[in-house]
């Protein structure tokens, strides 16, 4: 078995951190990637490019040949489909016995049923959710089942809690892009909401520890978070304030007619991530999203230069 590893989606915020802490552990990483921009920051951080994209693997069948470990970072219940039966039915060489590992990357708002939970209990691994959404909650717990269930290969399914840190990726811009000089600050939907959180360098280095884990993390779900779960609200306001907001108002806003697949969020979504403490040895080593947020904003800020 080779110590190659693929990430699909190496250009986005997660298949990059990814592909950054696999190369960090001493693997040879190949990302995939449509983006030249992407390529390019791939390759100073010593991960060979690969251009191409979920819906054509057979572009980059050869690079698939090379590689016991395959990360799906895009998580398209959709285009993902697609992609693991590709895999699935692949074999390396015409052998038989060629068995990657493919994890494949979800998240938590898979738990989200369709009715707001108050609760502050974390779930686990044990809960099994039936999301409602048909558009992208159903169909990607539907592929999460696929995946853990086929025994073509060996998989691993990783539902993480919202992620930071870095150039923060799309959820940062929610409370990080704000204007300092508004005397009032708005809160659309649910200000008392908690969501789990997760660093990106803790979550890559989770996917390490699934490698790692050899037999044990074979078709296994793993919830993969911090312990700190501040409000909505919260984070609203700090992440304002670390962007220059001096305070005032805060003003909430329910969710319009036309938001509604920000539905999905309006929700607590608090996880435990005790299985993965327990199977892979994985501690989150950073302090929380609020005690370090003027970091994150000067990342964030720093990014989009």
């Amino acid at each position: 078995m080779s110590c190659s590893v693929l990430v699909i989606g190496a250009g986005g915020y997660i298949g990059e951190g990814v592909a950054r802490a696999f190369r960090r552990a001493g693997y040879h990483v190949y990302g995939v990637t449509r983006s030249d921009k992407a390529a390019d920051t791939l390759t100073r951080n010593e991960i060979v490019p690969v251009k191409g994209s979920l819906d054509d693997p057979s572009s980059f069948s050869s690079v698939i040949d090379r590689c016991s470990i395959i990360v799906d970072a895009v998580g398209d219940a959709h285009e993902s489909h697609k992609f693991f039966d590709y895999i699935k039915t692949h074999k390396k060489h015409d052998i038989d016995t060629y068995k990657p590992l493919y994890i494949f990357t979800s998240g938590i708002i898979n738990y989200y049923e369709g009715v707001c939970v108050t609760s502050m209990r974390p779930v686990d691994e044990s809960y099994d959710p039936r999301p409602v959404d048909p558009v992208e909650l159903a169909p990607r717990k539907k592929l999460e089942d696929t995946i853990l269930a086929t025994r073509d290969i060996r998989t691993a399914v990783i539902r993480p809690g919202f992620v930071y840190g870095g150039h923060g990726g799309v959820i940062a811009s929610l409370f990080f892009e704000v204007d300092p000089k508004q005397k009032e600050l708005v809160v659309e939907g649910l200000p008392t909401k908690r969501w789990s959180w997760v660093h990106v360098d803790d979550l890559g280095a989770a996917y390490v520890g699934v490698a790692q884990a050899g037999a044990a993390a074979n078709h296994q779900l793993f919830n993969i978070a911090a312990q700190d779960n501040p409000t909505y609200e919260e984070l609203k306001v700090a992440g304002a304030k670390a962007a220059g907001w001096q305070g005032g108002e805060v003003k909430h806003v329910p969710l319009g007619k036309d938001q509604e697949r920000r539905q999905n969020w309006e929700s607590n979504v608090i996880i435990n991530p005790q299985k993965a403490y327990d199977l892979l040895g994985w501690r989150p080593h950073h302090v929380g999203v609020v005690a370090e947020i003027d970091l994150y904003y000067a990342a964030w800020k720093a990014a989009r230069k």
